[in-house]
């Protein structure tokens, strides 16, 4: 055979690589391997394993290592040759722990729930508790203490994944017999009613320190059963008095009522005529409350009574604009706030350093609460708030 030239050509094909997913301690399921090709991208397949208590983050390349592709990830190149396998990374889920010291959540809602990380930031339920005879709750939010008095972190929503043990905290409601103008009417068929009946006008006296007579005029109208407060033209309906139960320890070994809201407003003067000190037994405001708010109110004077805007429970004890002060007031203690009663420059304010009370010709936002305490008057908190409570019945 004559000699010749060869020429080999050289014939290439391209690299296939496997990739396997391991469940790295899931359920016991499979997922299908894939089959890629060398200088291809390839969309992973979805993840499809499950392991309870936690939530699947990604795929790792070994089975204690971190993410590095995510679930449907489009990758390329993940081997030369022959095969891959990528391990499942696994988190726990977050576990919240509700306790709800008797108080039922809304549907829906476990008192144990697990959530994944792109459940958060989480806002938490609002529990409700039912009325047992003259007492009921209310909800003053979830903590991480679990104490009746709320101390402690208060959380409305969890915005950190993490585990999360709470304490729905309640306080205790007392529904009085004792009723006082609170609720405005706005139907305007009851309306165009009470402006048909006959208004009853009755008054109280109280004198003032400046040996002046200051005279407390209600004008009231009954219609079927119900008691309405005239306020210019608007009416007011007479309803039960709503308490705080203000325990004195964990085990309600004494509990003191304290209303829910602020019932009414009043200028004050110093003290009561002839008086020669400021202490509260002889002072205007004691007269006021007793001969004035607590006939209005249905309460004997054996009840102590006394002037409080803001219960340190609730924990909003400073009032330092409107808004916040009418979120304490009926609409009854507004439309008294507003000008019903004229003047409201003056108010008692109660002097930071020494246990005694004076008038304060400040103007409103400056005004300060009082309490009686062993016969004088007590600051509870400091500066901004003011309005009528009932505060010291116990029972």
């Amino acid at each position: 055979m004559p000699d010749r030239d060869i020429t080999l050509k050289a014939k290439w094909q391209i690299n296939t690589y496997r990739i396997r997913f391991n469940g790295n301690g899931a359920l016991e399921v499979t997922m299908e391997d894939q089959i890629a090709t060398y200088n291809q991208s390839i969309k992973l397949s979805k993840n499809t394993y499950v392991k309870d208590g936690y939530e699947f983050k990604g795929w790792a390349l070994n089975e204690t290592g971190t993410v590095v592709h995510t679930d449907e990830k489009i990758v390329t190149n993940l081997a030369e040759s022959g095969e891959i396998t990528l391990y499942a990374v696994w988190k726990l889920y977050s576990k919240i722990t509700l306790n709800l010291n008797g108080g039922e959540l809304p549907s829906g809602y476990n008192e144990i729930t697990y959530l994944q990380d792109s459940d958060f930031p989480y806002t938490l339920p609002i529990p409700t508790k039912a009325i047992i005879g003259d007492t009921g709750y209310e909800f003053l939010g979830f903590y991480n203490q679990d104490s009746i008095f709320g101390t402690g972190t208060k959380y409305e929503q969890l915005t950190t994944p993490n585990d999360y043990t709470l304490y729905a905290i309640w306080v205790e409601l007392y529904y009085s017999t004792k009723e006082y103008p609170q609720t405005k009417v706005t139907n305007q068929a009851l309306i165009s009613a009470l402006n048909g009946e006959p208004v009853v006008t009755t008054s109280q006296h109280v004198y003032t320190s400046q040996l002046s007579l200051n005279t407390e005029v209600w004008h009231t109208v009954t219609y079927q059963g119900n008691k309405y407060e005239k306020v210019g033209s608007d009416y007011f309906k007479y309803e039960p008095i709503v308490f705080y139960k203000i325990p004195s320890d964990v085990n309600y070994s004494y509990v003191t009522l304290c209303s829910k809201y602020i019932l009414d407003f009043s200028p004050f003067d110093e003290i009561k005529s002839g008086a020669t000190t400021n202490v509260f037994d002889y002072s205007y405001v004691k007269a006021y409350l007793n001969s004035v708010f607590a006939v209005k109110a249905g309460l004997d004077e054996t009840n102590a009574i006394s002037l409080m805007t803001a219960w340190f429970f609730v924990h909003n004890p400073y009032f330092t604009n409107d808004d916040r002060r009418k979120a304490e007031s009926t609409d009854y203690a507004q439309a008294v706030m507003s000008g019903a009663r004229g003047e409201f420059g003056f108010w008692v304010r109660y002097h930071p350093y020494n246990h005694y009370w004076t008038r304060d010709s400040v103007e409103n936002s400056y005004s300060v609460h009082i309490v009686t305490h062993a016969g004088n008057m007590a600051r509870i908190g400091p500066d901004y708030v003011y309005g009528l409570r009932i505060w010291g019945m116990a029972i």
